[in-house]
């Protein structure tokens, strides 16, 4: 699952029903003032997941004035890959491991809420964001690692990194189209994510193979095509120049 209107119930979409950070605490979340390990992020998301089947609506809001800094602080706990340049892909690769199930998990924790379907689109937004960021900083970590290797050892790399390419295509699409298709994306949202599409593409687009191009281009002009968004429209076709 990759991450991530108008509605009759969008009216109670900004209730915020969130808990307060006392509140956080006595379920067994660590407090946000102490450093996190890893497990006590497991930790967070595991009581997360029991609490949402309890109140869907009583997770950590982005906005909330009760629970921001709460949503906030695991949001920073994902990790990160700013050093585009590292040579340690090794450990670079274990943790873009982590990164994925860390990602997704959360994705689902914030998914989809049937009577309210905008009420967590700020949060899987961030969190759509964050994948898409992450992973682009990551396939610059790649590519420029296999810069660095023989025409011989490409050579004998080419599955590898066909796959390669062919994951950080898929992320793309899977968001994309669940930015297409969705009905529950705000207005100030979808302008946000199309903006961080084009920021990306920027960045990868010319290190992406024909391909990828072709079905990223597809998709993102189906897009420009129906929205009704001058400023989407406007981010997205900036985006499209860098896979052209």
């Amino acid at each position: 699952m990759f991450f991530i209107s108008q509605f009759s119930f969008c009216q109670n979409d900004n209730i915020d029903k969130s808990k307060t950070l006392e509140e956080y605490y006595k379920l067994g979340i660590p407090s946000i003032e102490n450093e996190w390990s890893e497990l006590d992020l497991e930790k967070t998301l595991a009581i997360l997941e029991k609490q949402k089947g309890k109140n869907i609506l009583s997770l950590p809001r982005k906005k909330s004035i009760k629970s921001s800094k709460l949503f906030n602080k695991i949001i920073n706990q994902i990790p990160s890959f700013s050093n585009t340049t590292s040579r340690d892909i090794k450990n670079e690769s274990i943790k873009h491991s982590n990164f994925g199930k860390i990602i997704y998990r959360l994705s689902g924790i914030y998914s989809y809420v049937e009577k309210t379907p905008s009420y967590y689109n700020d949060e899987s937004t961030e969190i759509d964001e964050k994948l898409i960021t992450e992973s682009s900083n990551f396939a610059l970590l790649f590519f420029y690692n296999i810069s660095f290797m023989t025409k011989e050892t490409r050579e004998t790399k080419k599955s590898s990194i066909n796959r390669f390419q062919k994951g950080i295509t898929d992320t793309y699409l899977a968001t994309l189209e669940y930015f297409r298709d969705s009905k529950e994306y705000k207005y100030e949202n979808k302008v946000q994510f199309s903006m961080t599409i084009s920021q990306n593409l920027k960045r990868i687009g010319n290190k992406l193979n024909q391909d990828s191009k072709d079905e990223l281009i597809l998709i993102i002009e189906e897009i420009i095509v129906i929205s009704t968004i001058p400023k989407v429209t406007e981010n997205l076709s900036e985006g499209l120049k860098y896979l052209k």
